[in-house]
């Protein structure tokens, strides 16, 4: 078991000329559950469960009023990824690096996002909500990683590890822009955010059984 975050490295896309998804540096903790299995010694097998424990769809409401070309909202976290695949062992001493390839499944939550948005040199306002169709999604990924691992007596070790959650995918949704006082719609328009990436680092104690 471990503990460690999630950096969301999707770069920035342009839905509008004021509009932003910026996922990008986006952070979460991240709880971390997993084994291996060397049938040869330098051969073996892992699974790893990830889970988010702060994520889950919300809906993010700004009272600040904003100026147009200045609006950017993160969309997309990761809920949890289960990942199998196969690992490399290297042992140099109590050293042990170990690199290694899963494929499996990401979970994300979806947020919704509301606020003012106001016309440079008018006092004019209007009312912006973004919503996405669906609250959760699940789609394929690929881990790449790498762990570094020092062993302690009576079959413990330390380790920390790195890996990056690469998703395929993308989730759509619709913006809608009224006039705060007269309720006239001045914009609507589809969505497409792309799944996020995740940048995955963790540190542990690992345990093993023979």
């Amino acid at each position: 078991m471990d503990y460690g975050g999630m950096a969301y490295m999707t770069s920035v896309r342009r839905i509008s000329s004021w509009l932003c998804l910026n996922d990008y540096h986006q952070l979460n903790y991240a709880l971390t559950l997993g084994g291996r299995y060397f049938w040869h010694k330098s051969w073996g097998v892992q699974a790893q469960l990830l889970l988010n424990p702060g994520s889950g769809q919300e809906y993010l409401y700004d009272g600040k009023v904003l100026g147009f070309n200045q609006v950017e909202v993160s969309l997309g976290s990761i809920d949890g990824n289960f990942s199998a695949g196969i690992v490399y062992r290297c042992s140099i001493g109590n050293w042990d690096i170990q690199p290694s390839f899963g494929i499996g499944i990401t979970g994300f939550s979806e947020t919704g996002y509301s606020s003012y948005l106001k016309h440079e040199g008018t006092n004019d306002v209007d009312f912006f909500v973004l919503e996405m169709e669906k609250d959760k999604r699940n789609a394929f990924s690929i881990t790449p990683g790498i762990q570094l691992l020092y062993h302690l007596p009576k079959r413990v070790c330390l380790y920390a590890g790195v890996s990056y959650i690469v998703t395929a995918g993308s989730s759509y949704g619709e913006y809608t822009l009224h006039n705060l006082y007269t309720l006239e719609l001045r914009e609507r328009q589809r969505v497409e955010d792309k799944y996020v990436d995740a940048f995955h680092f963790s540190l542990g104690l690992g345990f093993r059984l023979f």
